[in-house]
């Protein structure tokens, strides 16, 4: 193992080694083979100098790049920010005019309410009032067809026979015609179901008879009667009825079926009933 050499022989060594140029030779060619010369090194150093400048450079122009992307990028997202603001802002006022309009939705739907109460409550009242004005014209109904059917028996019988007259006295004196109140009595209740006297207008011309039925009204069970006592009279009288007419200003419904059936002509209005025809010689 060397041993340390004190500052004072090393000063001397280097002293002496500086002396001796063949020394110095010796060992500037020894350090050349292990160490590269001061020049070379300057090279070298420049060169690693000028590679460093150049890797800076990039890195700036990169760095450079960079910034300016991502300064777009910001600008970009600056934008958006600002069209997202401005979205929520427009969002912000629907919201509102939303609210205003819901609040005038429920206003009106208050006032509906309260109207859609109000006519109800008119309508109970004024259903009430029509129930009482249809009980009284019920009652002032009732108490006119009292009146009126009493009324009308009496004028019913006297306007038949009237009618009756006046259609004689018509058509004998206008037409060849004998108008006759037939009478006879029905011993077997064929018309009635018991004897009675049967009564019947008839029309005679020519031979041919016309039985009419002149009544105020007539109902189904009146148009059976009459029929049964046309029949009457031909079984009677043996002679043949060519026309049946009844004359009335009100006919039931449920008669005109009948008629229809027994081939029974129906008239609301003397006006209406057609005289037999003049027989062409």
């Amino acid at each position: 193992m060397a041993l340390p050499v004190p500052p004072s022989e090393a000063k001397k060594l280097i002293e002496a080694f500086l002396a001796d140029p063949e020394l110095r030779s010796y060992i500037e060619v020894r350090l050349g083979e292990l160490f590269a010369s001061k020049s070379e090194t300057d090279k070298h150093i420049a060169a690693l100098n000028q590679q460093h400048r150049e890797l800076l450079e990039e890195l700036r122009r990169e760095m450079a790049a960079v910034m300016k992307r991502l300064e777009e990028g910001d600008k970009e997202r600056q934008a958006l920010l600002a069209r997202i603001d401005e979205l929520l802002k427009r969002l912000a006022e629907h919201d509102k005019k939303f609210e205003e309009t819901m609040a005038e939705l429920r206003a009106h739907d208050k006032k509906f309410e309260e109207m859609l109460a109000e006519l109800r409550a008119q309508r109970e009242q004024t259903d009430a009032r029509l129930k009482q004005h249809d009980s009284d014209i019920e009652a002032l109904s009732r108490r006119m067809d009292s009146t009126l059917g009493a009324l009308g028996a009496r004028w019913g019988v006297a306007s038949e026979a009237s009618f009756r007259d006046a259609m004689q006295a018509l058509l004998e004196e206008s037409f060849p015609v004998k108008v006759e109140r037939y009478q006879a009595f029905d011993t077997e209740g064929l018309v009635f179901g018991d004897p009675d006297q049967v009564e019947l207008d008839l029309i005679i011309r020519n031979g041919e008879v016309i039985a009419v039925e002149i009544k105020s009204s007539m109902s189904k069970g009146d148009m059976y009667t009459f029929l049964r006592k046309v029949r009457f009279y031909e079984r009677k009288e043996n002679r043949k009825v060519t026309r049946k007419i009844v004359v009335s200003p009100m006919v039931d419904y449920r008669a005109k079926p009948v008629a229809q059936r027994y081939q029974i002509e129906v008239y609301s209005f003397p006006d209406n009933i057609p005289l037999p025809e003049e027989k062409r010689g």
